[in-house]
């Protein structure tokens, strides 16, 4: 198993199908043949984007920009959705050179500390729908109180452009094979195991992995790492990190288990997708916290093929 740290593929978030990370290319400043702005909404299911062409719309960027906002914070129909944008009030505009800087109140914060989820919806279709505009390449979101506006790990939201959240609305996933990793008879141990997943069509390769993972391995001889009940956790993947937020019961089940047996079973069997390079693992929203009171989860987690053994060996 080769570790994978190049060539990153497509992304797959969960609220969109699938997403893949890109360099910020600026396109025409158009996204479809009729040069007409798209309005990113979501379908009715919460979990995939639908557009509408917007009207006409001012010549002027900042003002362009708030039109744009006042319409993603309604829905237009019954068969799209606001993506949460309701939800956030926009204090200021400015533009500096290529990029627009939108400044919210507490609002934000308050979205992004109640649903790391719906804010990254929020922030998807605010970027893709943005930076059509002409002019405007990347989008910069702060706080009026002249701070960085951050994800829970402190990674600020500048130069986010529209090519980190491209969409692929026609491929379609039925069957996947995947290395995942289970514990030996012993439990101290981790050992492979090749299983063919089905991956449903609003579920991402991520979330379809955990599942697995949590039911368990269908070699007798292999070990469930992850007791029963354990809530699945939000599932989202930005600049080669997959972030795992999961609720605190992740904390409070107790096994008897290697301590660093869970972590790195999830880590090095998400870390086979090689558009996957660390992992992130949160509880939450908030990464202060002590596995098994031994293992802090304020770092990023790499592959670890130090703990897997061959069982036939």
């Amino acid at each position: 198993m080769k570790r994978k740290y190049q060539d990153w593929s497509k992304l797959f978030l969960l609220f969109c199908g699938m997403l893949f990370l890109v360099g910020c290319k600026k396109q025409s400043g158009w996204e479809n043949q009729e040069n007409k702005l798209l309005l990113y909404y979501l379908s009715p299911d919460g979990y995939s984007f639908v557009t509408q062409s917007a009207k006409q719309e001012p010549s002027d960027p900042i003002a362009c920009a708030k039109s744009l906002f006042e319409h993603l914070q309604q829905s237009p129909s019954k068969k799209m959705m606001t993506p949460y944008v309701n939800l956030l009030h926009l204090v200021d505009v400015t533009k500096e050179e290529d990029t627009l800087i939108l400044s919210f109140d507490q609002s934000y914060w308050d979205l992004l500390h109640a649903s790391s989820e719906k804010e990254l919806l929020a922030r998807a279709a605010l970027v893709k729908t943005l930076t059509q505009i002409p002019e405007i390449q990347f989008i910069s979101l702060r706080s009026n109180q002249e701070k960085q506006l951050t994800d829970a790990l402190g990674n600020p939201f500048t130069k986010l452009c529209a090519n980190d959240y491209i969409l692929d609305h026609t491929k379609k996933i039925n069957q996947k094979n995947v290395t995942l990793f289970f514990a030996d008879s012993s439990m101290q141990a981790l050992v492979t195991e090749n299983q063919t997943l089905e991956v449903k069509e609003d579920q991402t390769l991520e979330q379809a992995i955990l599942a697995a993972l949590l039911a368990g391995p269908k070699n007798q001889a292999a070990k469930a790492v992850i007791p029963s009940g354990i809530t699945p956790p939000t599932i989202w993947v930005q600049n080669g990190v997959c972030y795992l937020d999961f609720s605190e019961d992740f904390l409070k089940k107790q096994y008897t288990i290697k301590d660093e047996l869970p972590i790195y079973a999830i880590v090095n069997s998400l870390s086979e997708l090689k558009h996957i390079v660390k992992v992130q693992f949160l509880v939450k929203g908030s990464a202060q916290h002590l596995y098994r009171d031994s293992i802090s989860l304020t770092k990023l987690f790499e592959r670890n093929l130090d703990l897997v053994i061959d069982p036939k060996s």
